[in-house]
């Protein structure tokens, strides 16, 4: 399996939960990121929360974790992170190196 691949969502699974579905159930709107539900939620505190958000971030999406405890159901909002080209970076590089260059010449 593919550390990655935001179909594979059985990280998202933990031991205070041992009941809990996950599923993903549509797309952000302007298609740009993923919305996950997760059911059967007994136990939501801030390292169940973290914990969540690093699992998504690791498949390369920030996210927004939203929860009602009382009906047993969270919603994971997930937006892809931005990337840097690596054409970005060389260019960076470039000016950076020329710019130290001109200045100690």
């Amino acid at each position: 399996m593919d550390p990655h691949d935001p179909h594979d969502l059985h990280d998202l699974k933990v031991v205070e939960n041992p009941d809990m579905k996950v599923e993903i159930y549509g797309e952000l709107l302007n298609g740009t990121g993923i919305k996950i539900r997760l059911t059967n939620v007994e136990y939501v505190n801030e390292q169940v929360i973290h914990h969540w958000k690093t699992v998504m971030m690791g498949k390369g999406y920030l996210t927004v974790v939203e929860h009602d405890i009382s009906a047993g159901h969270v919603t994971i909002n997930c937006r892809e992170k931005e990337r840097v080209s690596w054409t970005t970076v060389g260019i960076v590089l470039i000016g950076v190196v020329l710019v130290v260059r001109y200045l100690y010449v």
